[in-house]
């Protein structure tokens, strides 16, 4: 080609199109409840009543400590019960016949009261050596044994429930507008081929300064257990559809210092547009701003391209791109 002469160029021409507004992003899978088991009070274990992995029930005991002096008070107090309840009745008997004071029958009365008072204090104080499962889950590891001495900083195990995980991920903050609870995302995992659902139950209600991002959280119903928690995620949240969308191709696109342009054929020759640009895919960028339906966009010779320099259609490549 001789200096000044047409450059040779290929074409696409803009057109309308629908495109989904989708974000690919990674996310981690994490249990819906986890929950580091440990007593309420310092004691002895006399008895464990799991093993590790295994499901339990909501309220299955798990674990027990000593509780021989709380048995005995326990014990003692009932018995003390017992007799203040017959002194009452007979009480209860005597005042409506005029046989003791209203001193008296008050006296048996708060007698009683007391003793009850106390028996269930003490009932309580027993419980708390004792140890349940808050939810129905999945132990883990055992890090005690019995005849350990343990504290309520002691770590027994874990308890997680996987019947459901949560999903959470995080999107640009281009998307925080149009990201909702109720949402369905999918994803998938390294060593499967499935593709599993998940649904936003939750968003982050401001935007991370540092990352520019907003997190979501997803619930997945993992009914056959077939994911566990801490699992790596490669997540695909498809948003609404949107119509009449101006793509082109994404060498068509140049950077420049304040914003990004285009070289277009017009009237046979070079101009330039500058564009804002929207949604990215693997071939195509959106353009919403600067260009229209029918412009005709370089795809290549676009480094030799200069505004007002002539120019020769080699090919029109929209085929090329079509979805």
């Amino acid at each position: 080609m001789s200096q000044g002469g047409p450059l040779p160029v290929d074409i696409y021409v803009v057109e309308g199109r629908t495109i989904q507004n989708k974000v690919k992003t990674t996310g981690s899978l994490m249990p819906d409840e986890k929950t580091n088991l440990q007593t309420e009070v310092s004691g002895k274990i006399t008895g464990i009543y799991f093993d590790e992995g295994e499901r339990v029930k909501k309220g299955a005991l798990l674990l027990k400590l000593n509780a021989d002096e709380i048995e005995a008070q326990l014990k003692t107090l009932k018995t003390e019960l017992d007799y203040s309840k017959k002194q009452f009745s007979r009480q209860e008997n005597l005042i409506e016949s005029g046989g003791i004071s209203q001193e008296q029958y008050d006296a048996a009365l708060n007698r009683k009261q007391t003793l009850e008072g106390q028996m269930n204090q003490v009932k309580a104080s027993l419980e708390k050596r004792k140890l349940y499962a808050p939810y129905d889950g999945v132990v883990g590891l055992r890090y005690v044994s019995e005849g350990d001495n343990i504290t309520p900083s002691s770590q027994v195990a874990s308890i997680v429930n996987i019947d459901r995980l949560k999903l959470e991920f995080a999107v640009p903050e281009k998307y925080f507008s149009v990201v909702n609870e109720g949402d369905s995302v999918r994803f998938t995992i390294t060593g499967s081929d499935s593709t599993y659902a998940a649904l936003v139950y939750a968003i982050e209600p401001e935007i991370d300064p540092e990352t520019r991002s907003v997190i979501l959280r997803a619930m997945f119903e993992n009914r056959e257990s077939k994911i566990f928690p801490g699992v790596f995620a490669f997540v695909n949240y498809a948003l609404s559809d949107i119509s009449n969308a101006y793509m082109i191709p994404t060498q068509s696109l140049v950077p420049e210092l304040k914003g990004q342009k285009v070289y277009m054929m017009e009237n046979g020759k070079i101009s330039e547009k500058t564009v804002k640009t929207g949604i990215r895919t693997e071939r195509m960028i959106q353009l919403t701003d600067g260009v229209e339906a029918g412009d005709s966009v370089l795809t290549t010779g676009i480094l030799q391209a200069n505004p007002g320099q002539t120019i020769k259609v080699r090919n029109v490549v929209n085929d090329r791109y079509a979805q």
